[in-house]
């Protein structure tokens, strides 16, 4: 088991300079953050979105922060598969390849529950944008990220972790998971790296700012910019380790991160095959109790970044 901290996460970012990435959902929130991130780092970025508006914004953005001129915005609705295909298109057209591609989603839409019937209306239909985007979108993609060397998909705490006001974004959420641990061997198989980041709560607008300012801010530890899991995307483009625990900055490291940090590699080296499992398993699931930063790359088990 490798412990790596926080400021180790960019360490590797000079390997995806000259790489054209891919990000969906890119016009706010993780997405935004994470095109604007591997942009400084050097990399040629397709910048996507289904409001184009934003995305062009987004583009203009880093164009203007980093002076670069390989940022190309397009619009693409990840559940309409033609869209998808030429935004493929799109980067092959513009920079010849496609090296990484990650995938960020959207938040609970509608509620499950405000779709029972009561005394003043009938049964409605069930709005099941989270399951196209989150999840469809995301199968989509996959048969075009055999062409790509690193696959990145942008799982949640929710992956893990229920949440009992987004019934539907946690089911999206835990396909998330469970896709990238299907996939890992026939990506393997066919020379492509897949992993998944599952960020805790972020400063972006799939949350309100009623819980952002009021609860999340009372909550000791929590990072709610997303920068974390921004970084960890990047840290998950080379080849590494399969099993990680990522230790936050050292102002976040007390508690349960000290915890971690003190037996993750002592209990690695004692424990062998189906003992090791079950053990780095225990100690995650008393983690997800605290509702940490959980983010997973790809293994035989599917691995763990926290």
């Amino acid at each position: 088991m490798t412990t790596i901290s926080d400021t180790a996460l960019t360490d590797h970012h000079a390997r995806i300079r000259g790489k054209t990435i891919i990000i969906t959902g890119a016009g706010a929130g993780i997405g935004k953050e994470t095109a604007t991130l591997f942009a400084s780092y050097g990399a040629k970025v397709v910048v996507a979105d289904k409001d184009f508006a934003s995305a062009d914004r987004t583009a203009l953005q880093i164009r203007r922060s980093s002076d670069s001129r390989n940022i190309v915005s397009c619009r693409c609705d990840v559940t309409d598969w033609d869209e998808l295909v030429a935004m493929y298109e799109l980067a092959m057209t513009k920079f010849g390849s496609v090296d990484v591609v990650a995938n960020a989603g959207v938040g609970e839409v509608g509620g499950l529950l405000k779709h029972l019937p009561n005394e003043e209306r009938p049964l409605a239909k069930p709005m099941t944008t989270i399951i196209d985007v989150n999840l469809t979108g995301l199968l989509y993609s996959q048969f075009e990220n055999l062409f790509a060397a690193s696959v990145i998909l942008l799982g949640s705490i929710a992956s893990w972790y229920p949440l009992v006001t987004a019934p539907v974004y946690t089911t999206a959420k835990h396909a998330v998971l469970d896709v990238m641990r299907s996939l890992d061997a026939s990506f393997t198989a066919n020379g492509v790296r897949i992993t998944s980041v599952h960020p805790f709560w972020a400063d972006t607008s799939m949350v309100s700012k009623v819980y952002r300012h009021n609860i999340l801010l009372g909550i000791p530890l929590t990072p709610t910019h997303p920068d974390p899991g921004i970084n960890g995307a990047a840290f998950l483009v080379p080849d590494g380790g399969a099993l990680t625990f990522m230790i936050p900055r050292e102002e976040f490291k007390l508690g349960m991160y000290q915890f971690i940090d003190k037996n993750s590699n002592a209990r690695s080296v004692a424990l062998k095959g189906p003992r090791y499992h079950i053990r780095v398993i225990s100690v995650l699931a008393r983690l997800f109790w605290k509702k940490l930063l959980v983010m997973s790359g790809a293994a035989s088990v599917g691995g763990f970044i926290i």
